[in-house]
């Protein structure tokens, strides 16, 4: 199935999350390009005729986002190849203020990032923020933007939404229901995106069932701003969201090429 480039919702999405993002919420919001990226990147593959792992072309694009913190790559970890994204990850992150280079380095999901190995579901290296039965404890609303994000991608029958937010969730977190509860949000954001896709109107998608922490102001603007555009407005005088704006509009661009 094909969607018209004019209608498609990523270009308002991606552009909206980049301009409404918070010190709180940057590295959350950094990430969930990071790993839309990865994504893209298996997209790409997929329509040169080629099967790509979509968990690890995740990874890696969020490796270039540590290289570009950082410097380097975690000791161990495989270089990414170079990408259009590294100028992207390396302009955000010039353009961090003392504050923010400070909430996005010592960010859990950063240190969790910082290691030599893909974490996924089965073996997960993020670190461990509370008792396994109890997600909220695991700070799972840290996933939100990511999943939300994700879910630009249609899918009708939900087995892949449920697969790659898993996948995507297991990159910084370790507990089943924190990635319960990203499969949860990328199931509510697609049905939000894509309502002709799931048989519904535009005002069947309802009010998400899980709440999104830190991320709720993002969420909530982008669906607004999916109904009035105008409303994407890039703030002056910053240039950690100009950069971020940047990003997302390159990112979108490229997104609806390859889906559309």
């Amino acid at each position: 199935m094909t969607f018209s480039a004019e209608t498609h919702p990523a270009p308002v999405v991606l552009k909206s999350i980049a301009t409404t993002a918070s010190t709180e919420t940057l590295t959350q919001t950094v990430i969930a390009f990071a790993i839309f990226d990865g994504l893209l990147d298996a997209v790409e593959w997929a329509n040169d005729g080629i099967a790509a792992d979509e968990p690890a072309c995740m990874w890696l694009s969020t490796l270039r986002w540590v290289r570009a913190l950082d410097g380097s790559v975690p000791a161990g970890a495989p270089e990414p190849p170079t990408r259009w994204t590294d100028a992207h990850f390396t302009a955000v992150a010039r353009a961090l203020t003392p504050e923010q280079r400070t909430a996005v380095s010592e960010h859990p999901d950063t240190m969790s990032l910082r290691n030599p190995e893909m974490s996924i579901p089965s073996r997960p290296f993020g670190i461990r923020r509370g008792p396994e039965a109890n997600y909220a404890n695991d700070d799972a609303a840290q996933l939100a933007l990511r999943s939300f994000v994700l879910a630009l991608l249609p899918d009708a029958d939900g087995s892949l939404m449920t697969r790659i937010a898993r996948d995507a969730a297991a990159l910084t977190h370790g507990a089943e229901g924190s990635y319960q509860y990203a499969q949860g949000v990328a199931a509510w954001a697609n049905k939000a995106f894509w309502p002709e896709v799931h048989g519904q109107n535009d005002s069947e998608a309802g009010e998400t069932p899980l709440e999104l922490g830190s991320s709720l102001t993002q969420v909530t603007a982008a669906l607004k701003n999916l109904r009035d555009p105008s409303g994407v407005v890039v703030p002056e005088n910053d240039a950690t969201l100009t950069a971020l704006h940047a990003f997302a509009q390159e990112l979108a661009a490229r997104w609806v090429r390859a889906t559309t």
